[in-house]
């Protein structure tokens, strides 16, 4: 399996390009055409329902295992990018998938 070209891209760079992949969906389940990077995303009125569909995209996307809840620990659009950017490359779901052959 070829890893996602993300994890290719400096940890500086990968934030930056996350927080890019990640202001527009987000915007589209929130209804919103642009969101502060630093502000609490519970401002923007994030529901769980909104949550769920964002991880199934990272998941989808990234291959990156991340529990919806994970939102109440980084609030914000700059903490969320930052925390994908550190666990890209020890991803579970890529991980196990590597090691099966998939």
């Amino acid at each position: 399996m070829n890893p996602h070209p993300y994890a290719a891209l400096p940890a500086e760079q990968r934030e930056a390009a996350l927080l890019e992949w990640l202001e527009p969906r987000l915007g589209r389940y929130l209804g919103r055409t642009a969101i502060d990077p630093s502000a609490s995303l519970a401002e923007y009125g994030l529901d769980s329902l909104a949550a769920l569909n964002l991880y199934g995209d990272i998941e989808d996307e990234f291959e990156l295992l991340v529990d919806p809840t994970v939102v109440l620990e980084y609030p914000t659009l700059d903490s969320l990018a930052k925390h994908l950017a550190g666990r890209f490359d020890a991803s579970p779901a890529r991980t196990a998938r590597e090691r099966s052959g998939k």
